[in-house]
């Protein structure tokens, strides 16, 4: 590879890792290319991106991004998976679901979100998280609660005064019968 798609290459990196809101690192050894193409294919249905990494190269890209932290994911074949949506959980969700219906191992090596390094173990609590959208609900949910709650309280004096006056009109009614 020549010096300039080096450079280009090392650029196109640094940009990448500037811009996405997350970064899983797997090992990708024992994936065939059909196999690879299916995982990128569902990846980037979740606006995710798959990109295999010269190490050296993304090195580079890392010291020039100031992710230094990520060079300890940098050995050994790398892929890296580069979550740009809102929801920060795609990228481990995806990966760890294609690592359970193939009953292939990724290898997670760790990963990157924001200014913090994430362990293995951190991958997989992610990939846990209920999307952000449940997310949302539940915190709607939660918060419409009490009022539900204070506007049944309120009402049930009215309803109670309401049946009373039911009560005595059907009364008077059969009175006058």
């Amino acid at each position: 590879m020549a010096k300039e798609e080096k450079v280009e290459q090392v650029d196109q990196i640094t940009e990448i890792l500037k811009e996405c809101s997350v970064i899983v690192a797997a090992d990708y050894r024992g994936l065939t290319v059909d196999e690879m193409n299916a995982l990128r294919k569902q990846l980037t249905s979740k606006q995710v991106k798959l990109r295999v990494v010269k190490n050296t190269l993304a090195r580079f890209a890392a010291d020039k991004a100031g992710m230094e932290e990520l060079k300890p994911l940098l050995i050994g074949p790398t892929a890296l998976a580069f979550g740009f949506g809102d929801d920060i959980a795609d990228p481990a969700k995806v990966l760890l679901e294609y690592q359970k219906a193939t009953k292939l191992d990724l290898g997670i090596k760790g990963g990157f979100l924001e200014d913090k390094m994430l362990s293995k173990a951190e991958i997989t609590a992610l990939s846990k998280l209920p999307s952000k959208e449940v997310l949302i609900a539940t915190l709607l949910g939660t918060l419409q609660r009490p009022i539900a709650s204070m506007l049944s309280i309120m009402n049930g004096p009215v309803q109670a005064l309401t049946r009373v006056l039911q009560g005595r009109a059907q009364q008077l009614e059969g009175d006058s019968n």
